[in-house]
């Protein structure tokens, strides 16, 4: 039979990931100067006022290539967490580094593990790669660790697990994930995306960083993206075993990392008060929001991040509702969840504030 088309056709099955649409897209559709923007997951405090000073010091090399290897932003990570240099990728954002470790692994014939309601770029990057892609169902919204294991096989390359997860932002705890890592055979290398994970308030948080130190055969993923507040710079890191990152080095593109986005995450990590006021920022506006849903009867997720994932089966278009009221918030029908469900960012506490007055007058309407 002759091929009449040059594209995979495994393609074809693959849904890309759905963004939330930029403000600027709604501002033209809806009578407000401003918008609540609560959709993204953004540290709506913002990043160090350092990052601010710096950026106009980096934008004097613009016309300079960057550090192809990032090894000045390796040092610094390495240093700050006692690991080896070699242990540290750096990617075009903590996507950049799924989408690597899944071309290290993974192939037609092989298979990739993940949750069903998870962060889509391990799917997405899965099933481009031609890997079969198996599903596991969540319990109680929150990784099914036991499960997850049950369903890796003699064809299971990768095991993602985001935890604390995206969107239901849920934990699994130390005890765990220990028991998952020991019963994982040596052929599956198991991703870890902390993306949240300095927004962790529980004691019972799983620290992975010593068993990277060790040499154990998995992968940390981070990003400045979140509780740095620079995703507009795109970059994340990862802590691997020096046999998965140098796999990573031989196919990454050459300069996939800007040299202000590398700038901007050593100042970051410099600023020893910005992880402290994000999270004491946080913890707040989380604790307005969730003492106002209580009152509303609005039911939601024990988070461990800077978003609340809601319940909110009546009216139906509960994010149209809002957005007629300047708010945004995210629906999570693409993340394979029911229509009920939302995310909710925490905001400024004036945007929080809007959230909740706009959700007090859409729930009038309904009861």
């Amino acid at each position: 039979m002759t091929e009449t088309s040059p594209f995979l056709p495994w393609l074809d099955a693959i849904q890309p990931y759905v963004p939330g649409k930029p403000p600027k897209d709604i501002l033209g559709q809806i009578p407000f100067d401003s918008l609540a923007n609560l959709a993204s997951n953004e540290n709506a405090l913002g990043p160090s006022h350092r990052v601010l000073e710096a950026l106009g010091d980096a934008a004097a090399t613009l016309h300079r290539y960057p550090d192809d290897r990032a090894q000045t932003l390796k040092g610094v990570v390495a240093a700050r967490l006692d690991l080896d240099p070699s242990q540290i990728a750096v990617g075009n954002g903590s996507n950049d580094l799924i989408d690597l470790l899944v071309r290290i692994t993974s192939a037609p014939g092989t298979e990739v593990v993940m949750s069903e309601h998870s962060f889509p770029t391990c799917r997405i990057a899965a099933l481009g790669s031609g890997a079969k892609l198996t599903l596991v169902p969540q319990k109680n919204d929150t990784h099914d660790l036991v499960a997850m294991a049950a369903a890796v096989g003699p064809d299971t390359r990768l095991v993602y697990v985001c935890n604390p997860n995206n969107p239901t932002g849920t934990m699994n705890t130390e005890a765990e994930v220990d028991r998952f890592l020991r019963s994982l055979p040596d052929h599956v290398l198991p991703v870890f995306d902390e993306a949240y994970f300095e927004y962790a308030e529980s004691a019972e948080f799983p620290d992975l960083v010593p068993r990277v130190r060790r040499g154990e055969r998995l992968c940390v993923l981070r990003t400045f993206s979140k509780i740095f507040a620079i995703p507009a710079l795109r970059i994340g890191y990862g802590l691997c075993p020096s046999d998965v990152t140098s796999r990573i080095e031989k196919i990454r593109l050459p300069f996939n990392v800007n040299g202000v986005a590398q700038q901007a995450a050593i100042v970051s990590l410099s600023d020893a008060a910005q992880i402290p006021r994000a999270r004491a920022f946080n913890v707040a506006g989380k604790g307005y929001l969730r003492r106002e849903l209580d009152r509303l009867g609005v039911s939601y997720t024990n988070s461990q991040t800077n978003f609340l994932m809601i319940s909110v089966p009546e009216p139906k278009e509960l994010s149209i509702e809002l957005l007629k009221r300047g708010v945004v918030i995210r629906p999570l029908v693409s993340f394979g969840l029911t229509p009920d469900r939302y995310r909710v960012t925490v905001g400024t506490p004036h945007e929080n504030e809007r959230f909740v007055h706009a959700m007090e007058d859409i729930l009038r309407g309904t009861r």
